[in-house]
């Protein structure tokens, strides 16, 4: 659980999921277009998504695609609500 708050904490991270979750699938370069920054710096931000495994990559010998694994993220927001309620 540290590890997907730790990479949900950057605002770029955020908005890189936002993005993947309103496209089916996405590569590196098309959020390059969409998101003003290096590409080396895009993709520092895709490996900690991946190593939280809020997204799933898949290689293709011409790019990398990324989506989003929309079970993990139910699942985090659903455990982070509970962890976080004040037991009465």
């Amino acid at each position: 659980m540290a590890a997907i708050a730790r990479a949900l904490s950057h605002p770029v991270r955020q908005k890189i999921l936002k993005l993947l979750a309103t496209l089916e699938c996405c590569c590196n370069g098309e959020l390059r277009e969409l998101i003003p920054m290096a590409q080396s710096a895009i993709s520092q931000h895709l490996k900690s998504l991946l190593k939280a495994c809020l997204i799933l990559g898949l290689i293709n010998p011409a790019s990398v695609a990324e989506a989003v694994v929309s079970s993990m993220c139910d699942c985090f927001a659903t455990t982070f609500r509970y962890g976080f309620q004040s037991e009465k």
